[in-house]
C-alpha cells in the first residue's frame, strides 16, 4: 500500500502516464535524483512482482490502478531493479566522489606537513634541543629524535625548578621574549653551542606559525576518519565494476538508452575515480613513510597516530592561550606605564 502511494506521488508531480514514466526509464533522461530515489523505494519485493504477474495474465491491464499498471508495465523491462539502483548510482555519483576527495586531500596534507613543512621541523628542532638543556647532565639531557609518544610529554615536561615547560620556554624563544629571563638566556647559549642547531640564530627563531598550520589541519581531520572513508570508497568502486559487468544483460531492444547513457557516464566516472584512488594510494606511501620518522617499531594504527598528533596540537594550543594571555597583561601594563610617564610629563 505504501509503495502504491509513492508511485501515484510520483506520477502526479511528473504528470505522466504509467507507460510514459516507463519510457522516461528507459530513455534515462527527465527524472530528478528524487523521482529516482521514490523509484528504487517503489521496487517490488519477489512475491509482490509474482503475485502481479499471477494477476497481470487473467487480468486487463486497464482493470488496474495506476501504481500497478507502473510495474505491471515496467515487467518489460530487463533486470529493472538493478537498473533503477544502478540509474541511482549514476546520478549520486558526482556528489559522492566530491565528498571523498576533500576528506582525502586534507589527510594528504597532514602527512606532507610532518614530512615536508620546514617550519614545523625546525620547531620540533628547537623543541628537542630545548628539553635536552633542560635536561642537561641527567639521563634524559641526550636525546638525538623525536618520537611520537614523546610529543605530549613536551607539554608537561619541566625543568628542574618545576616552573616551565619545554613548550614554555620554545614559545618565548619563538615569541622573542628571551631577554627578560635569564634562564631563557642561558639556555640560548647552550643552544647556540649545540651541533645539532649549528644553523641557529637568535634572530631566526622558528615562528609559532606551524603549530596553528597543524591545529588547522588536525581540526578538519578529526571530523574524518581515513579507514571509515576507505571502507565507503571501496564500496563505490564495487558498485562501479557492478555496472560496467552488467551492461549487455540490462538493454532491453532498440529504444533503451541504458548502454549509450552508461558509457558515457563511464567515460568521465572512471577517470574522477582513478584520481581519487590515487590520492588514496599516495596517503597509504607517505604514512608509512611518516611513521619511519616519527613511530619506534612502526606498528601504530593509522587513527592512533593521527590522534597523537591532535592531542598534541591540544595541549600546545591550550598552554599557547595561556602564553598570549601574558603577553597581553604584559602589553597593559607596558601602555599602563606609558600612560603614567605620559600624565607626569603633561604636568
Amino acid at each position: 500500500q505504501k509503495k502504491a502511494q509513492q508511485i501515484n506521488i510520483a506520477l502526479g508531480k511528473m504528470k505522466l502516464s504509467p507507460q510514459e514514466l516507463v519510457a522516461k526509464v528507459l530513455q534515462m533522461r527527465d527524472l530528478t535524483e528524487v523521482d529516482i530515489e521514490i523509484l528504487c523505494c517503489c521496487i517490488p519485493s519477489a512475491e509482490e512482482t509474482k503475485q502481479l504477474k499471477e494477476l497481470a495474465q487473467t487480468t486487463d491491464i486497464d482493470m488496474f490502478e495506476k501504481p500497478e499498471r507502473f510495474i505491471i508495465t515496467t515487467f518489460l523491462i530487463k533486470n529493472y531493479d538493478q537498473r533503477m539502483r544502478n540509474w541511482r548510482f549514476m546520478k549520486n555519483f558526482a556528489f559522492e566522489i566530491q565528498t571523498f576527495k576533500p576528506n582525502f586531500q586534507i589527510n594528504l596534507r597532514f602527512y606532507d606537513f610532518l614530512l615536508h613543512n620546514q617550519r614545523f621541523r625546525g620547531f620540533l628542532h628547537l623543541m628537542m634541543s630545548m628539553a635536552n638543556c633542560i635536561n642537561a647532565g641527567t639521563a634524559r639531557g641526550g636525546v638525538l629524535g623525536l618520537k611520537l609518544q614523546s610529543f605530549t610529554a613536551f607539554c608537561d615536561m619541566k625543568d628542574v625548578q618545576q616552573q616551565k615547560t619545554v613548550m614554555d620556554y620554545c614559545m618565548e624563544l619563538a615569541h622573542h621574549l628571551s631577554q627578560k629571563d635569564e634562564k631563557i638566556q642561558e639556555y640560548i647559549q647552550r643552544l647556540k653551542e649545540d651541533p645539532l642547531l649549528v644553523e641557529f640564530q637568535e634572530a631566526k627563531y622558528p615562528t609559532l606559525t606551524a603549530l596553528d598550520e597543524l591545529a588547522i589541519i588536525c581540526k578538519r581531520l578529526d571530523k574524518t576518519c581515513f579507514q571509515e572513508e576507505q571502507i565507503e570508497f571501496d564500496k563505490l568502486i564495487q558498485q562501479m565494476n557492478t555496472l560496467k559487468s552488467n551492461v549487455p544483460e540490462m538493454v532491453s531492444g532498440n529504444f533503451d538508452c541504458y548502454q549509450k547513457e552508461v558509457t558515457e557516464f563511464l567515460e568521465v566516472a572512471e577517470f574522477q575515480l582513478e584520481e581519487t584512488d590515487k590520492i588514496r594510494k599516495q596517503i597509504d606511501q607517505m604514512f608509512e613513510k611518516t611513521k619511519e620518522y616519527y613511530v619506534e617499531g612502526k606498528t601504530v594504527k593509522m587513527e592512533d597516530f593521527i590522534g597523537n598528533f591532535n592531542k598534541f596540537s591540544i595541549a600546545v594550543q591550550k598552554l599557547k592561550a595561556i602564553f598570549q594571555q601574558e603577553i597581553d597583561k604584559q602589553h597593559k601594563e607596558e601602555m599602563k606605564r606609558e600612560r603614567q610617564l605620559k600624565a607626569i610629563f603633561q604636568q
